[in-house]
């Protein structure tokens, strides 16, 4: 794992408004919900928010993860939908690497298929893994809020923009949203319960595809010039900062726009009988069809989205070319 970053704060024990503005808002690393009446010297956690706070959900064995397994057939962590009942391959990160040992050897116990050596030999090295790791920790002392973003920046991007996205978005918490636990899960959710999770070239995309997903909804709520729409393409996602100026049900609406119309798409081409080609965009595209045609889907307006599901190809197709597509899809009736 790469290096977490903290920085320390000192926030005093006297009232400094300016002060404490200056070092910027924190919010609890598990719940995500605002820190307020701050005194003396703290450790923020810049760099690793997620990565830290995963791996300790399950060390205590918080219920967040409690469908969260390792499945030893398919060799990898799989989310189990909320009425899946456990079955003898399986065992949950909550167990695997809890921090009670007695937790661990209990579940074995009760599962003894787990304990034939191979088997067990796999797992006790998998949990030994985690429990052994040391973590490697950057420390930087009293930045500003500007200069922990321009830090953190710093650290992560080599070229990207994505970290410093993400870390705008975590900021929501301060408003009572958190957008993972809101959207991305809700959204990747409904993609990987459908079987297309083997559309996201990379883990990077897992976010960034979302995230352009928001595109159309926040077009069709907020925008006021529709010659400004933004395609719902990774390159044109970098909306986070217009969404931190929503209010919170704002954003909660936003959000269930956002899933209810890709859950219409996927609907869609469930009872059309579509077959995609490996493509998010013609998921996300669709999805912006929804967002502006959803309430009004003639047979017309199907027949219409179905021939052009079927009929563009994104490969080797320029952002500009997409961008086009796009305003031509929306604007069709």
């Amino acid at each position: 794992m790469a290096p977490v970053s903290m920085c320390k704060l000192d926030f005093g024990f006297d009232e400094d408004n300016d002060r404490n503005a200056s070092l910027g808002k924190q919010v609890r690393l598990l719940e995500r919900t605002p820190l307020t009446d701050i005194k003396g010297e703290v450790y923020s956690l810049t760099d690793g928010q997620q990565r830290t706070t995963t791996n300790y959900k399950c060390y205590i064995g918080h219920e967040d993860f409690r469908n969260i397994v390792l499945d030893l057939t398919k060799g990898k962590f799989i989310s189990l939908d909320k009425t899946s009942a456990l079955n003898g391959n399986q065992i949950p990160v909550t167990i695997i690497y809890n921090k009670d040992f007695s937790v661990y050897n209990d579940f074995l116990g009760k599962h003894p298929d787990m304990l034939e050596p191979r088997v067990a030999n796999y797992i006790n090295i998998i949990r030994n893994k985690f429990m052994g790791y040391s973590y490697t920790v950057n420390f930087a002392d009293g930045l500003s809020e500007t200069e922990q973003l321009k830090w953190f920046e710093i650290l992560n991007n080599a070229g990207s923009k994505i970290p410093l996205t993400e870390m705008n978005l975590s900021r929501l918490k301060t408003k009572d949203v958190d957008y993972y636990k809101e959207f991305i899960e809700p959204f990747m959710n409904i993609i990987e319960s459908n079987g297309y999770d083997d559309f996201f070239p990379t883990q990077a995309t897992r976010t960034t595809y979302p995230l352009s997903a928001l595109n159309p909804g926040y077009d069709f709520l907020f925008s006021t010039e529709t010659s400004r729409n933004k395609a719902p393409i990774p390159s044109d996602g970098a909306k986070e900062k217009k969404l931190t100026t929503l209010e919170a049900d704002q954003l909660h609406q936003l959000f269930n726009l956002t899933l209810q119309s890709l859950q219409n798409v996927m609907n869609f081409i469930d009872d059309e009988n579509i077959k995609l080609s490996g493509r998010m965009e013609h998921i996300t595209f669709a999805l912006g069809f929804f967002v502006y045609h959803g309430n009004s889907m003639s047979q017309k307006k199907k027949e219409f989205l179905k021939n052009w599901i079927n009929t563009t190809d994104f490969v080797n197709m320029s952002n500009s070319t997409k961008r086009e597509t796009y305003q031509k899809l929306i604007s069709a009736f």
